[in-house]
């Protein structure tokens, strides 16, 4: 809610601001600057039991986490290994595990109602470069951290506070999808569209006449007696790039069907600012 700040009457002017003894913010338009500036993208640490089965994957997760594959010894079938974390070796994943090692998870969110359900967390660690963001946030919720804290000392009122939170939280919920996400009628579209062979990962690439709306989902569309009917598809077509209009199919869609088919999407429209 701190991404853009305006005064009570909606100015983002800079002298405006410096009068205003109070600022306001909508949260959408918050959330747009916001997703901007992470590549909607949030990070996470989060420690793990290292084992055979996920020590690679952890490796892949964990730039500081090495495995290391030692040369076979006579008569010795399995392979063996020693582990570097931190440039410290361990010689078993018992001693790597004691230590503890932590992977950076990526949750990736691309509207607000993806970023709400991270609202409980609590921002760990933030830096900026060129106006991009890095956000790592905690590994649970706050309100279940404090809850659990409570518990272990004897006090069960933070079960009554965690549930009024989530309470509230889902409150919220309803409110965004009130505000934001109750289309126009009028912004509703249906196109037919030429779908190209662009020759990367069997994928059909067409545009829209109009900017997307990202705020509601691209769907294939098919009508039968002037009435809309649902066939058996693989996949939604997935957006490109939302203010050039540009989609694509995956070639099990244009196989099945054709690559003309018609799409029914809302075109974007600037949404009511909420101030708070």
């Amino acid at each position: 809610m701190m991404q853009h700040f305006r005064t009570a009457e909606g100015s983002d002017k800079k002298e405006d601001l410096d009068k205003a003894r109070v600022y306001y913010s909508d949260e959408y338009e918050c959330f747009n600057e916001f997703k901007e500036a992470t590549n909607g993208t949030l990070y996470q640490h989060k420690k793990i039991d290292v084992n055979l089965d996920n020590q690679d994957m952890v490796a892949s997760m964990c730039k500081n986490f090495e495995v290391i594959e030692l040369p076979l010894e006579s008569n010795q079938r399995k392979p063996r290994y020693t582990y570097k974390y931190y440039d410290k070796e361990y010689k078993s994943l018992k001693e790597v595990n004691k230590k503890g090692v932590y992977i950076t998870l990526e949750i990736h969110f691309n509207t607000i109602l993806d970023l709400i359900p991270y609202y409980p967390y609590i921002v760990s660690s933030m830096f900026s470069n060129d106006n991009q963001k890095i956000v790592y946030i905690s590994d649970e919720p706050y309100t279940v951290e404090e809850r659990d804290n409570m518990l272990k000392v004897g006090y069960a009122g933070s079960l009554g506070m965690y549930e009024y939170y989530t309470k509230k939280l889902q409150e919220h919920y309803i409110e965004v999808v009130q505000r934001y996400y109750t289309p126009n009628p009028n912004a509703l579209e249906y196109e037919e569209v030429e779908f190209e062979n662009k020759d990367f990962a069997d994928e059909y690439v067409g545009k829209l006449k109009n900017k997307i709306d990202p705020r509601f989902p691209v769907k294939w569309y098919w009508e039968e007696n002037g009435k809309e009917v649902v066939k058996d598809y693989w996949s939604d077509p997935e957006i490109i790039d939302y203010e050039k209009g540009i989609i694509k199919a995956h070639t099990y869609n244009i196989e099945r069907y054709s690559n003309k088919m018609t799409v029914k999407y809302y075109i974007y429209q600037t949404p009511k600012q909420y101030l708070e």
